[in-house]
């Protein structure tokens, strides 16, 4: 109730006793508080910039796997000059994560996206293509769990 918690143990062995008593510490003055708030407030504007760098160099890095993964995935079917400028550009984007000038990095993306626009839509169409010939083939087997069937059933005791 008061805040204060006495603890003690006793080594029945050894007749050793220990206590410890925890008392309730009186928390920030106001002071303290008004001062953490206007650090807070101060520090705003380069807390939203640190944190539009780090979701930026995220999205960057996930384009550049993303990106990859299709040209990997497409393989033949993409052209040598299309792996060409998308090689490039994932190297300049590579690049631009390496130091923290956040627009070039926003630019580098861009452009990585311009190039690899076509095979991200060849990829896309060939998954759905895949899912497509996938139900051409349901010979049936596989039932719709909406199909209700009404059947009437009785108890034997």
């Amino acid at each position: 109730a008061n805040g204060i918690v006495n603890v003690s143990a006793k080594d029945l062995g050894t007749g050793k006793a220990q206590s410890i008593t925890i008392q309730n510490d009186s928390g920030l003055s106001e002071a303290e508080i008004e001062r953490m708030v206007k650090e807070a407030q101060e520090n705003e504007a380069a807390d939203k910039a640190k944190k539009e760098a780090v979701d930026t160099k995220n999205e960057a890095e996930q384009i550049l796997f993303s990106v990859r993964k299709s040209v990997e995935d497409l393989g033949s079917e993409v052209t040598e000059q299309e792996k060409t400028d998308i090689e490039a550009k994932s190297k300049e984007l590579e690049e631009a994560l390496k130091g923290d000038n956040i627009e070039d990095i926003k630019a580098k993306k861009d452009e990585l996206l311009k190039v690899s626009q076509n095979v991200a839509m060849r990829a896309y169409q060939k998954a759905q293509q895949a899912q497509g010939n996938a139900n051409a083939g349901d010979t049936g087997t596989n039932k719709n769990p909406d199909d209700v069937v009404d059947a009437d059933f009785t108890e034997e005791k």
